[in-house]
C-alpha cells in the first residue's frame, strides 16, 4: 500500500501543490472576511466571482 500511495503522490505532485496553493488563497480570503478586513462583496469582486481551481 505504501508503494502504491507513494507512486500516486509522485504522479500527482503538481496537482497536489496546485490545490495547496488554492487552499492557502481561499483561507486568506476567508480570514480577511472573518476578521472584518474585507466584506464578502469585495472578495467576490476581487476574484470575479470565480475560484482558481483548474484541471480535472
Amino acid at each position: 500500500m505504501n508503494h502504491v500511495s507513494g507512486r500516486w503522490m509522485v504522479e500527482n505532485e503538481a496537482r497536489i501543490l496546485e490545490l495547496n496553493d488554492v487552499l492557502q488563497e481561499t483561507m486568506e480570503r476567508a480570514n480577511s472576511v472573518i476578521n472584518g478586513d474585507k466584506d464578502y462583496a469585495t472578495v467576490k469582486a476581487e476574484t470575479n466571482g470565480t475560484f482558481r481551481v483548474t484541471g480535472k
